[in-house]
Parts: structure tokens; C-alpha cells; sequence
């Protein structure tokens, strides 16, 4: 055997693990290529009009309830491409194996056009959603918002001694323009009849008997979260639910229409048939009106559908909808108490619509327009029924769609041109118009519209943005036209560094430090000086696995620090959240803020060795940082032969000696999993002490012990120490 035998084989067989990895990278690449660009593809089939602030949002909002058809649709739209553009490949590779040229030839063309489509694809889709204008305009700060806003607080608001009532619907996706030409629509066939003949019998503000009218969904109000939002605050949602998410409420520092009724004695209820996490709609309707909400985990809790109702779709049908809005109106109309029930409708939300068993073959072979018809019958049934109640005589009802229809191509049979808007109907409405003519206007004119069209006086007739139609006030959008109010909703506002309440402001820093292996953690501004607190910790949690651990903050000059070791993580890379609580004096945490930092693999290799098993009573500091009690409290570390040992001492105020003296203790980060009751010995100055083996409750972060004295025969709480082990 030659002596080169080896090292060839081992060179050979290294050449063929090269070719089979270069392989395998050049069919993910083109399977990459054919996944995004179906990926694009079915984006803008489902959300034609997709606009980089609704993707914000959406990406950072609650995702809880999300359409599992939206995830399925999504999926069948892309893997069969991209199994198939794979499958193809390795295909070739092997007719092609035995002419190494033209098989190099080929993955090098294939992968260079693989490569340009990933490009194209991200170009196409970021540039259709408006990304490069997104970024400009967050680099121009505008004042449009401020200059305009008619703040509800501050603008007098009547209502009428007898409140009336008010349904507000929502149906999604709904646009006057579905109904045809000869009635203001946009159709060549009517789509919606039955609700054309309710907008012409009531007011749509289009100066013409015979034409309907609606709303323009300007910027920040394209999508459901958005037009609902701007239709009760008369604001753009412009905030991505991140910047929401640090705020205590949802934007509290705005006044919507819901608060406006709660305050006037109103009953809220929101009415759905899906989950209203999703979109963080619950958190908006909670936090501005204190809402009952009644969504899809409310009807299966209260047995208005079955456990394990499913119908293929998204939430429930419609249909259940509006059955379960009869049940509650009865309910609701049999109290003293005016209410607002607002409603939600879903069965028109999904790309060609669902079609339920009330739909009619409306539209052989079109889906969408079949799905519109019923969804525009069973708003007109429900508004008819309503008519014939006893409570409607002081009921004002509101029938308005969300926003327009997404369906990229729904719109293709209107002319050119033609200016889509929300179908709007006002119902019995408590105000007359004070002028004739067809009123421009956009979402966030209904605001001001509904309080109006209960009765009540708005003095300038402005809320928010937005004019009440009733009045010949001109709305922005008459004043300045729909184009520039587009464009001036969609520049970066300060007005929102107002009003999302103080949170924003206060600042927190998280930072891993990799040569000492902790986390950083720094409060640095925000901080009311007329809060009075006991002191500052913070709660840093895995994401993925849950585990926390709990630190007091030392003060520095006004601001707070600490360094949690990773080492009580096992130094485990991911993401952990930090919340930061003050403790205030009443014994209650107070929210601050939270932050979270990213922890890569590479980063997290520990470079110190300290950890809970290593320290030692020298290496631990201890801080009295909250002692309550008619006493005093004294604690120190002392190393034992078993480890660093925690020593308080509690000496009550009158001198009282008592029969058994017990101390219930724990460790904050172990969630009381570590609690061990220890016996209080009596010292000779007359306190008590208590030594607690930290090898048991770990040598970092927060330890309380509770005092209780059994002088009686019965436990009695005599106080409580907080301390913190840095």
C-alpha cells in the first residue's frame, strides 16, 4: 500500500462532503427564492392595500386569536412551489451528475437567479408597502395633529337629560362603493342592495337622496384595529403595539368615545366573534370605557356555542352574531341604564369571503361578492328587527364598514379613478343637518358624528380630528383635501409622546456584559419625586422557559443599578424581559417599565465562574432594604462550615418577650418554592434571631422573612424584612 493512500481517501472524502454541502446550500437557496416570492404573492392577494404602519401593528400586537386559515392559506400558497421547485432541482442535478460542467453551469445560473427573485421579492414587497416613505417620514416630526386635535377634555360636550342608546356596527370590509353607479357605488351590479336601501332611507351625508356616501380610510385606519380606533378617537393608529406595550393602558392620555359614555352613565359592551385579544382590541375597549366584552372565549364559557364549535373558519358565523346581540339587547334595554353596543362583524374578513348557510348563489362563480350579499342581508335584518323593538324609539343606530375590502383585485371592475369609501349610515338620529350638499369626510369624522347624533351639543363641533357632519363645520378633509390629509396623518407626530402616558419616559437599560457574565441594569430617568417608596427591583424572566429571578436596585446619585449574574440562568442564551416595580410604602408594587435584552449563544459563554455554590459570606453584600414592624432589624452574612449563612435579628420596641417567635422565609425568585418556617431564638438583649442556610434559597437577589409571635396560642404578624443579596 502506498504511504499517500490515506491522505488521498481522506482529501476525496472531504472533496465529496464539500460537494454534498454546496449542494444542499444551492436547492435551499432556490427554495428560499420560490417560498418568498409565493410569500409576496399571497401578501398582496389577501392585503392588496397593505401599508407599512398596519404591518407594524399588526407584527407587534397581541397575536393571540390569530386566523389559523390565515397561517393554513399562507402555507398552501407557498410550500407546494416550494417543495416543487426543490424537487426539480435535485431532479436535474442528478440527469445532469455526469457532466460536471454543465452541471456547475447551471447552479450557477440558478442560483444567481434565485438570488435576484429573494432580492426582487424583499424590493417589491417593501417598496409596495411604502417602506422608504414610512422611514422618511419618521425622520420629518409634525405638529398637524396637535394644531388640529380638539381635545375632548377640554371641549364642552352636552348630553341630553334622557340618554339614548347606541348600537354601533361594524361590518368588516364594508364599502358603499359595492353598491352600483346608479346609487353612488362603484359596481356594475349592485353587491348591496338591502343596505343601499338603508343608507338611502337614512343619512349617508350625500346631499342626494338617491346617492350613497362614505368615509375615505386615510392613513392609520386601513385596517380593522386602525378604523375602529380612528372612528371612536377621531386619531390614526400610527403606534406600532410595541411602543403601546410599555404604556400603562392603551394610550391613556387620549379621551375616545367610549370614555366619553361611561362618564355620561352608559353601559358598554363590545360584541364579537372572535378572540378580541387579537390586534389588542380588548386592551383598547378595557381601557377607554371599561367595556363588558363578549368575544368568541366568552360564548363558549357561557355556552352560547359549544366547547368544540368549529366551522372551518375564523371565530363564529355572523349569523350567531346577531342572535346573540338580540339575546343581550333584551337584557340591555331592560335596565334604566342607557347603553352602547358596539358590534364587530368577521364573515367578510377573509380573502373571497366565507360563505355560511344563510348565503345565497347571489354571484355564480364570485365568492367574495356572494359572501358580501348575505353579510349586506343580515345587517339589514338585524337593523330591521331592531326597528320593530320597543327600545328603538331612543336608539340610535350606526352602521359603518372598518375599513375598505384589502382583496387586491375586488375593486378591478369600478372606473377608473373612482374614490372607495366605508359604507356610513346614520339611524335615527338624534340632530338634523344644518346644511344641504355632500360632505367629504374620513373615519375619523364619525367620532364627533355618533356623540352628535345622540343628542348631545359639541361646542365647535370637532372631537379629535374629526367634524361632526351634522354640523356645516368643514371637515380636514374639505378643508384641505384627502390627499394632503394623508400625508400629513402619515408624518411622525409628538403629539403621541404626550399622550401615551408617562411610561414612555422612563428610562431602563438592559445590557449583557460578557466578560463579567452578568446583566446590566440601569433606571435612568422617569422617576416622580413625589412617589414615596420603600425601593426598586427588577424581575428578569427567560422568555422561553419562564425562570425569573428577583433584584433589589442600588441607588446612585438619583438613578438605580444592578447586575444580575447569569449564572442563575445556567448561562442559557435567548431573550429575557426586565420589568422594573418600585415598592411603594403602602407594601404594593408599583409598575416602571420593561425592557428586554438578546443573549446570543456566543456572548453567553460565561468568562466568570461565580455562581450561586461559589460565594461565600465575604463575597456577598447585604441590604436592609425594607424593614415594617414595632421593632428593630438588624442583618448580616457569617460563613459556616456548610456555606454563607444569613443572619436577622428582630428586637420588638416594647421589650416584649413572647412564647415563640417564628419567621417564615423565602427567596423572591423561587416563588416561595424554597419557604422554610425557622424558630426565632431569644438573644440575651432581648431579640430574636433567625439563621438561614442560603445554600437552600441561593446566595443573589431578594430574601423576606415574616415575623410572627405565638404568645397567645395564635400567630400573630409582627412585621416583615426585606433583604437583598448583592
Amino acid at each position: 500500500m502506498s504511504p499517500t493512500d490515506g491522505p488521498a481517501r481522506a482529501e476525496g472524502g472531504n472533496s465529496n462532503v464539500s460537494r454534498v454541502v454546496i449542494a444542499v446550500l444551492w436547492v435551499a437557496l432556490l427554495a428560499l427564492a420560490a417560498f418568498l416570492f409565493r410569500l409576496v404573492d399571497w401578501v398582496f392577494l389577501n392585503w392588496g392595500n397593505l401599508r407599512m404602519d398596519e404591518l407594524l401593528y399588526t407584527m407587534t400586537a397581541d397575536l393571540t386569536g390569530t386566523n389559523p386559515e390565515t397561517i393554513k392559506g399562507a402555507l398552501a400558497h407557498t410550500l407546494p412551489a416550494t417543495f416543487a421547485v426543490a424537487a426539480i432541482a435535485i431532479a436535474l442535478s442528478h440527469v445532469l451528475r455526469k457532466s460536471p460542467k454543465r452541471l456547475g453551469t447551471f447552479r450557477r445560473v440558478t442560483a444567481a437567479v434565485a438570488a435576484l427573485t429573494i432580492a426582487g421579492s424583499a424590493f417589491y414587497f417593501f417598496h409596495t408597502i411604502g417602506l422608504g416613505e414610512y422611514i422618511r417620514n419618521q425622520f420629518t416630526e409634525s405638529t398637524f395633529i396637535e394644531e388640529h386635535y380638539a381635545d375632548p377634555n377640554e371641549v364642552k360636550v352636552t348630553f341630553p337629560e334622557r340618554k339614548r342608546n347606541l348600537i354601533f356596527l361594524f361590518i368588516e370590509s364594508m364599502e358603499m362603493s359595492f353598491s352600483d353607479e346608479e346609487n353612488g357605488g362603484g359596481k356594475p351590479t349592485n353587491v348591496i342592495p338591502e343596505l343601499t336601501e338603508l343608507g338611502l332611507e337614512n343619512e349617508t351625508f350625500s346631499g342626494d337622496p338617491t346617492k350613497l356616501n362614505g368615509g375615505y380610510a386615510l392613513y392609520g385606519a386601513t385596517y380593522t384595529m386602525g378604523g375602529m380606533f380612528a372612528q371612536t378617537s377621531g386619531l390614526p393608529l400610527t403606534l406600532s403595539s410595541d411602543t403601546l406595550s410599555i404604556t400603562d393602558g392603551f394610550i391613556p392620555g387620549i379621551t375616545a368615545l367610549g370614555d366619553m359614555l361611561q362618564q355620561a352613565g352608559y353601559r358598554n359592551c363590545f360584541l364579537l366573534g372572535t378572540d378580541a385579544a387579537f390586534g389588542d382590541r380588548d386592551k383598547y375597549f378595557a381601557d377607554h370605557g371599561d367595556f363588558e366584552i363578549w368575544d368568541y372565549k366568552y360564548s363558549i364559557e357561557k355556552g352560547e356555542i359549544p366547547a368544540d364549535y368549529s366551522r372551518g373558519w375564523w371565530g363564529y358565523d355572523d349569523a350567531i352574531l346577531y342572535e346573540n346581540a338580540k339575546r343581550h339587547l333584551a337584557e340591555l334595554s331592560a335596565s334604566d341604564e342607557p347603553f352602547n353596543l358596539t358590534m364587530l362583524t368577521v364573515d367578510t374578513h377573509a380573502e373571497d369571503g366565507y360563505v355560511c348557510d344563510l348565503c345565497k348563489n347571489d354571484f355564480p362563480g364570485d365568492r367574495y361578492s356572494t359572501a358580501f350579499a348575505c353579510a349586506n342581508r343580515q345587517a339589514y335584518n338585524f337593523v330591521r328587527w331592531c326597528q320593530k323593538q320597543s327600545f328603538y324609539e331612543n336608539t340610535t343606530i350606526v352602521v359603518v364598514g372598518d375599513h375598505c375590502t384589502m382583496d387586491h383585485d375586488y375593486a378591478d371592475d369600478m372606473a377608473e379613478g373612482f374614490d372607495r369609501r366605508i359604507y356610513t349610515t346614520y339611524i335615527n338620529a338624534a340632530a338634523e343637518r344644518e346644511s344641504d350638499g355632500q360632505r367629504l369626510f374620513c373615519s375619523m369624522d364619525n367620532f364627533p358624528t355618533v356623540v352628535a347624533a345622540l343628542g348631545a351639543t359639541i361646542e365647535g363641533d370637532r372631537l379629535g380630528l374629526g367634524t361632526n357632519l351634522f354640523s356645516d363645520t368643514p371637515t380636514l378633509v374639505e378643508e384641505l383635501g384627502k390627499d394632503e390629509l394623508d400625508d400629513q396623518l402619515a408624518l411622525r407626530s409628538a403629539f403621541y409622546d404626550n399622550v401615551l402616558g408617562e411610561e414612555v419616559n422612563r428610562e431602563v437599560r438592559a445590557s449583557y456584559d460578557s466578560e463579567s457574565g452578568h446583566i446590566d441594569i440601569d433606571v435612568l430617568d422617569g422617576i416622580d419625586d413625589s412617589w414615596s417608596y420603600d425601593f426598586v427591583y427588577c424581575t428578569v424572566t427567560n422568555k422561553k422557559s419562564g425562570d425569573f429571578v428577583q433584584f433589589a436596585l442600588d441607588e446612585l446619585d438619583g438613578t438605580y443599578h444592578t447586575s444580575v449574574p447569569m449564572s442563575e440562568f445556567d448561562y442559557e442564551p435567548g431573550t429575557y424581559d426586565v420589568e422594573i416595580d418600585f415598592m411603594m410604602d403602602d407594601g404594593l408594587p408599583k409598575w416602571f417599565n420593561t425592557t428586554s435584552v438578546d443573549i446570543s449563544r456566543g456572548d453567553v459563554a460565561p468568562k466568570s465562574s461565580e455562581g450561586s455554590a461559589a460565594r461565600s459570606a465575604e463575597d456577598i453584600h447585604v441590604d436592609l432594604t425594607r424593614a415594617n414592624g414595632n421593632g428593630t432589624f438588624d442583618a448580616r452574612v457569617v460563613q459556616e462550615k456548610s456555606g454563607p449563612v444569613l443572619e436577622i435579628s428582630f428586637k420588638p420596641e416594647d421589650g416584649t418577650t413572647h412564647d415563640q417567635m417564628t419567621f417564615p422565609a423565602w427567596s423572591w425568585s423561587h416563588s416561595q418554592d424554597d419557604l422554610v418556617w425557622y424558630q426565632g431564638e431569644l438573644q440575651r438583649d432581648g431579640s430574636y434571631l433567625i439563621r438561614l442556610d442560603l445554600t437552600k434559597h441561593g446566595t443573589w437577589g431578594i430574601v423576606e422573612a415574616d415575623i410572627y409571635s405565638g404568645t397567645d396560642g395564635e400567630e400573630k404578624l409582627l412585621g416583615a424584612c426585606v433583604t437583598n443579596l448583592s
